[in-house]
């Protein structure tokens, strides 16, 4: 499973070296109460589940509207719980 950037030009590298499963999300919003859209939410924690069956997961939203990143992050917990 890739885990797909906002922007195509930037690389994608995709090659499982441990059982840690590392993604940096970087589309939270400072307009968004959650950081992200529900359908965003959606889409990284679905990216997430795949990615725990085979591993442990670190995400780490670093997006440039920093404001978002906490609330985007509470917000997957919340729903991957």
């Amino acid at each position: 499973m890739m885990w797909r950037a906002e922007a195509p030009e930037w690389p994608c590298i995709e090659q499982e070296t441990s059982d840690l499963r590392y993604a940096r999300p970087m589309s939270s919003r400072e307009n968004e109460p959650t950081g992200m859209t529900p359908s965003e939410l959606d889409a990284v924690a679905e990216q997430t589940r795949g990615r725990a069956k085979s591993g442990d997961v670190f995400a780490y939203f670093i997006a440039a509207a920093q404001v978002g990143n906490p609330a985007a992050a509470q917000a997957l917990i919340r729903t991957l719980g």
